[in-house]
Formats: structure tokens, sequence, C-alpha cells
């Protein structure tokens, strides 16, 4: 794909990270230290970034799950590991595909 190709979304990314890449590779480097986090960081990031598309709140996001707020924080935050069960909830109350967390 050329970047003649590229949708605007993914033309104001590409620049984006193109122009904070050192930025986000320094902070991601210092919020997830060791290899469970790291294997969950796409997770939490798309997760976060679909919620505030939506614009839910955890408050929101938590009742519509049937859980706590300290749980979805713990799911936000990377703690807790996705699983089928959460991806597929996910995926229906944020109106996508469940793939987008894998």
């Amino acid at each position: 794909m050329t970047k003649e190709e590229l949708t605007p979304q993914q033309k104001y990314w590409l620049k984006y990270y193109s122009k904070n890449s050192e930025k986000i590779k320094k902070r991601s480097k210092l919020t997830y230290r060791n290899k469970k986090k790291e294997n969950c960081t796409k997770n939490v990031i798309v997760l976060k970034g679909l919620r505030y598309r939506e614009g839910f709140t955890k408050k929101e996001m938590a009742e519509k799950l049937n859980i706590s707020i300290n749980e979805y924080i713990k799911i936000e935050n990377g703690s807790i590991q996705f699983d089928e069960n959460l991806t597929e909830q996910l995926a229906d109350i944020l109106n996508t595909h469940k793939r987008m967390f894998e």
C-alpha cells in the first residue's frame, strides 16, 4: 500500500506515530516492564480507543459488562487478561469485531 492509497485517518495516525515514536517507545518502556503486560498492551490500547470513540465512561463500561468499576479498571490497566468471553462482550458493546482484541 502506498502513501497515496491511505485513508485520511490512516495518514493522520502515520504522521502522529512517526512524529511521536520516540515518546511512545520511551513511555511504553516505563509503563510495561514485564512480558505479560507487553502482550496485553495492544488490547488495552484498542479497548481505550474504542471506548473513547463510543463515548463511554469507565463506569458505564463496567455496568454494561456487569462487573465492578475496579475490575474494569484492572482490565484497562492490563492486570486482567482478555479471555474469549470478555472479548465477545467488549466487541458487542463497542460495535466492533472480536478480532480487534486478538
